[in-house]
């Protein structure tokens, strides 16, 4: 109950312009599947721990053609739109010192099914100047499939102020469970370089095995 509660009070923060300061990292290896409301701002994407193979530590956020409520936005299975989002809560980002970037790693596919050309990830970065979202960065639903790529983005000096966020979004078919892909490992810091690919964090990356020989759990 707690948890719940606390979890409105920082939707409610967050809808009041909430700014969050640097580092920015989130490896999703909480035990909940919906976004940390600490960091982001939405809750489309499904967080867990088996959908993705061989993720970079235990824990992605999976997109989809489903809904935060697990239902299909559009029964049109022919139809290629905007599905899943996730979205940033503001950074504060005006006191920066030099290169900023933002990384984070995505795999196409895994456990789920995987997009096809016509679909795509994107990312996008907010600009105060002239309130809008504006392309960063892109990937196709094309092979390599089932693996992990990096992805280090520079954000310019246009974006260095007080109100940066940024959002992921999926474009594939609305109809349900389909055109997976999966995020790990977001990190948005400055003093980093485009060769900044090094994560050094010492984790799990996938659920511990259960200690019982045919169970799960007993009484």
């Amino acid at each position: 109950m707690q948890a719940a509660q606390a979890a409105k009070q920082q939707a409610k923060k967050s809808q009041a312009g909430q700014v969050v300061g640097l580092p920015f990292v989130d490896d999703f290896s909480y035990d909940d599947f919906r976004p940390n409301p600490n960091l982001w701002a939405d809750d489309q994407v499904y967080i867990n721990q088996t959908m993705a193979i061989s993720p970079i530590t235990i824990g992605v956020a999976t997109f989809d053609g489903l809904n935060r409520h697990g239902q299909a936005y559009n029964l049109d299975r022919n139809t290629t739109t905007g599905t899943d989002t996730l979205t940033s809560l503001f950074i504060d980002l005006g006191n920066t010192q030099d290169s900023t970037y933002l990384s984070f790693y995505y795999e196409p596919g895994g456990h789920g099914e995987r997009p096809v050309s016509s679909d795509s990830l994107l990312l996008e970065f907010w600009n105060k100047g002239d309130t809008a979202w504006h392309y960063a960065w892109g990937a196709k639903g094309r092979a390599p499939f089932n693996r992990f790529l990096q992805a280090m983005v520079k954000v310019d000096s246009q974006y260095l102020n007080n109100e940066f966020r940024f959002r992921f979004i999926s474009y594939g078919s609305p109809a349900g469970a389909f055109d997976h892909w999966h995020l790990d490992y977001v990190k948005l810091d400055d003093n980093r370089r485009f060769d900044d690919t090094i994560t050094q964090d010492i984790a799990y990356t996938r659920p511990h095995p259960s200690l019982l020989r045919n169970y799960e759990a007993i009484p």
